[in-house]
């Protein structure tokens, strides 16, 4: 039974606010920022399954969905084979769960307030980081550290390039804000357009001193292909421009000039690092499993299972599907996403409807999608949510097919999964805050690892684990 789309709207407005908060508001019961936000994940994805089966939802096109089962099929499949049924399941029920956040965010996005909010919470989570960060960071001058840690500072995430992660979402996204705020057709105040401004800034200042070096080759190669495409974008990516070199005057200013003044020694995260930080070690060591378990790979979510010394991902998003989920679902990956990006690039390059909105969100989508090559996007919880909003924005602009309404009896045929998902869910949750407290983080066969931080679903990220007895 369909409710009023609009109390559908709300309820999913104040879910997306809940869960944004899960960067800015450290809640009791969580040792970590990357186990809350998990956390909040899923009850996101469990209420937007709920919301799935009150609305009015379209049919993607045929090819797309025709990709889309065939990887979950294969998925499916790989996880049963494998050695951890239960892990593999999650993973696969992950992504499932974000593919329906997607089809219900590209359902309320149709209304143009839900499309602008979006991009209102963005910059407003942006800055209230931002600010935090640069807080911690007059305190610890205030109360004359002589070392301070640029990794100690940045607020919200266990990691500097989780905290990368987002800014891909929202450099883009405040940069056009600041535009929208200084255009005739938008009446915004000058407090408003000098937060934004200073928002934007003192992210560029961020992404300079944590060392970011996918972050700036992703947006770069971004604004990049945006300014060479169409003059009418190229106001906006030179908005970015001057705000880059401004914020990293700010950046040299803060970890350079005034340590140097105060005579404290700023570590700033080496932004200038040689090496490929492990990386080529790690695909090496992924083409080698791929190729052992080519068809169905090792299983979801296996590579954590191998105890790698360097991480519990293969740091890229097709050589993760590869390793994990076997050459036929990497390609049908590699084949959906190639034409998801041709299919947007096209609409906003040729399309006359196409906006500086349209430009901002293909340059986060393709932005994050390029960060993915070189960096752990398809396992952190904040960034697959903030993508997959941004898929289904994208989807509500840009389709050109997909009209036909999903039927009832589909949405009864998909309920068997969405409960298994609630259920698996419930039952992680179980293990993060239940088993916690009998030794949850001690591995089958395996050494005590409770410090060591390699993400997967949750922090401690490697797998098989039980309880101490």
């Amino acid at each position: 039974m369909n409710i009023n789309p609009i109390s559908a709207c709300l309820l999913f407005c104040l879910s997306l606010i809940f869960f944004s908060l899960s960067s800015v508001i450290s809640f009791t019961g969580f040792s970590n920022w990357h186990d809350q936000q998990r956390a909040f994940q899923m009850a996101l994805l469990i209420l937007s399954s709920l919301v799935f089966f009150t609305l009015k939802i379209n049919r993607l096109e045929n090819k797309i969905s025709t990709l889309l089962i065939l990887i979950f099929l294969i998925g499916v499949t790989s996880a049963v084979l494998a050695p951890y049924l239960y892990w593999s399941s999650l993973e696969v029920v992950k992504y499932f769960l974000l593919v329906i956040l997607v089809l219900v965010v590209r359902s309320i996005a149709k209304r143009v307030y839900f499309q602008h909010f979006v991009f209102w919470l963005v910059a407003s989570i942006a800055f209230i980081l931002i600010s935090k960060s640069l807080l911690n960071y007059i305190f610890d001058l205030l109360i004359g550290v002589q070392r301070f840690d640029i990794r100690s500072i940045y607020y919200g995430f266990d990691n500097p390039r989780f905290f990368g992660q987002f800014q891909v979402v929202s450099i883009p996204i405040i940069g056009f804000l600041c535009s929208l705020s200084r255009s005739k057709d938008f009446k915004c105040s000058t407090l408003v357009n000098s937060l934004l401004l200073f928002a934007l800034i003192a992210q560029w200042s961020f992404a300079f001193a944590l060392g970011s070096r996918g972050v700036w080759l992703a947006l770069g190669l971004t604004f990049a292909f945006i300014f060479l495409a169409k003059k009418e974008y190229r106001q906006i990516i030179k908005l970015q421009l001057i705000t880059l070199l401004v914020g990293f005057l700010l950046y040299y200013l803060m970890f350079n000039l005034i340590p140097d003044y105060m005579a404290t020694d700023a570590r700033v995260y080496d932004s200038l690092r040689q090496t490929s930080s492990g990386r080529i070690e790690l695909w090496y060591e992924s083409v080698n499993l791929a190729i052992e378990n080519l068809f169905l790979g090792i299983g979801p979510m296996h590579f954590a299972s191998l105890h790698s010394a360097i991480v519990a991902n293969p740091h890229q998003m097709f050589l993760q599907f590869l390793v994990e989920w076997g050459v036929f679902a990497m390609i049908l990956m590699l084949v959906l996403t190639v034409w998801g990006v041709l299919h947007s690039a096209n609409y906003v390059i040729r399309n006359r409807n196409a906006d500086n909105f349209d430009v901002t969100l293909f340059a986060s989508i393709v932005a994050v999608l390029m960060l993915a090559q070189v960096d752990s996007v398809f396992v952190m919880p904040y960034i697959e949510v903030w993508l997959a909003v941004l898929i289904g924005l994208g989807f509500s602009r840009w389709e050109t097919g997909g009209k036909q309404t999903i039927s009832h009896h589909s949405k009864i045929f998909l309920l068997p999964l969405l409960v298994i998902s609630g259920v698996l869910f419930m039952f992680a949750l179980n293990d993060r805050f239940y088993q916690d407290t009998k030794g949850f983080y001690i591995l089958k066969n395996h050494e005590n690892i409770a410090n060591t931080k390699s993400p997967r679903f949750w922090l401690q990220g490697r797998i098989p684990m039980t309880a101490i007895e």
